[in-house]
């Protein structure tokens, strides 16, 4: 059975769908340490040619999370959940970095846009609005709040490490509602205390929030 890539993307590249879809799996256990990866089959189960499943299979080996060997085929890495918590917290404590420069740097225009931001957020939750909708709005508020640091090199490093916390994020808020809510308010707590220039306890709010919902889904995949 073919599986759709959604429409609602349409402007993310295919490759990127694919790796999106490909390290769900991986993270939940659908995918298992040594498993083969063929490109013709899931080519042949997203309907797509190989190409995209190819350059999606190199962002996920740049990841770490699959690997090649010659003349045998492409495998899943003994890449454990535990190993991916560990990537998240380091993320977390770049994010925290980032919350704690935008107390101390962001401009009043700036935080009144971000705001703006979680009060859409607000609304899409009120609407019901799916998970994969409010996770990628949610990305959109981590996304400026990082860029209020005005450091590029910052911005870099948490981009390289993003993609697998992201996923964990979507599992998150694809997973119960309640989960909308509860990281809605967290992003409230940071986005206060960054208004109120607080930059210890934005940093600290930050790194609980990534954590909190990393292991929310660890925990919830056991």
């Amino acid at each position: 059975m073919a599986i759709e890539l959604e429409p609602i993307v349409e402007s993310v590249p295919i490759r990127e769908q694919i790796a999106v879809i490909l390290r769900k799996m991986i993270i939940k256990g659908e995918l298992k340490a040594g498993d083969i990866l063929s490109e013709r089959q899931f080519s042949e189960l997203f309907n797509v040619s190989t190409t995209p499943v190819k350059e999606a299979f190199r962002v996920l080996q740049a990841e770490g999370l699959i690997y090649t060997k010659p003349r045998s085929g492409t495998f899943v890495s003994d890449i454990s959940v535990e190993k991916m918590l560990q990537i998240i917290y380091m993320r977390s404590a770049l994010d925290g970095v980032a919350a704690r420069f935008a107390a101390i740097l962001a401009t009043d225009d700036e935080l009144e846009y971000l705001g703006s931001i979680l009060e859409d957020i607000g609304k899409m939750i009120d609407q019901k609005a799916s998970g994969d909708e409010i996770s990628k709005k949610n990305a959109r508020f981590h996304e400026e709040l990082r860029n209020l640091t005005q450091n590029d090199y910052l911005v870099h490093l948490i981009h390289n490490m993003n993609a697998i916390d992201s996923t964990f994020r979507s599992i998150a808020l694809n997973r119960a509602p309640i989960e909308h809510h509860r990281s809605h308010q967290e992003h409230t707590a940071i986005y206060q205390a960054i208004r109120n220039r607080n930059a210890d306890e934005a940093e600290q709010l930050m790194q609980l929030h990534i954590r909190r919902v990393a292991q929310y889904v660890v925990n919830n995949e056991k």
